[in-house]
């Protein structure tokens, strides 16, 4: 596939050059040949979600898993509390370790969030990249 880019006649001179705006589609085409098969591509597929939107999802939902999912100063605490040598003890911090991981936010319960309000994602990507993109003409002034 090729493609011929040029810039719009009378653009005015606050557009990025086009040697920038190839260069952006140049990075974000190769984005597509290593998305990672996840559980939100079909929202790229069907145009909810952009690419960079589809894998900041993927991302956010993998950081939430982690994040709500720790056992906490608590548990390690109790942990060094109880004797390891003691199966009564083991077997009660194996149960409440258990009950902490179970009752709390499931891989499936964020996803099934996530999958429900795509338009979030899309928000929070937004802010993302509105804090994290370099704008090359901003750039080039400093």
């Amino acid at each position: 596939m090729s493609l011929y880019l040029n810039p719009l006649p009378n653009s005015n001179s606050n557009s990025a050059p086009i040697e920038h705006t190839i260069h952006q589609v140049i990075k974000e085409a190769s984005l597509i040949y290593c998305l990672p098969t996840t559980p939100l591509q079909s929202f790229f597929q069907t145009g909810r979600l952009s690419v960079q939107e589809a894998i900041y999802g993927h991302v956010g939902w993998l950081f939430a898993q982690h994040f709500l999912n720790r056992l906490g100063n608590e548990y390690v605490s109790l942990a060094s509390i109880l004797e390891k040598d003691n199966p009564v003890h083991v077997g009660v911090l194996n149960k409440i370790k258990k009950k902490l991981r179970t009752d709390t936010f499931t891989r499936e319960y964020l996803l099934d969030i996530i999958k429900m309000y795509p338009e979030l994602i899309h928000l929070l990507y937004i802010n993302f990249a509105m804090t994290h993109y370099i704008n090359p003409l901003a750039a080039a002034l400093e």
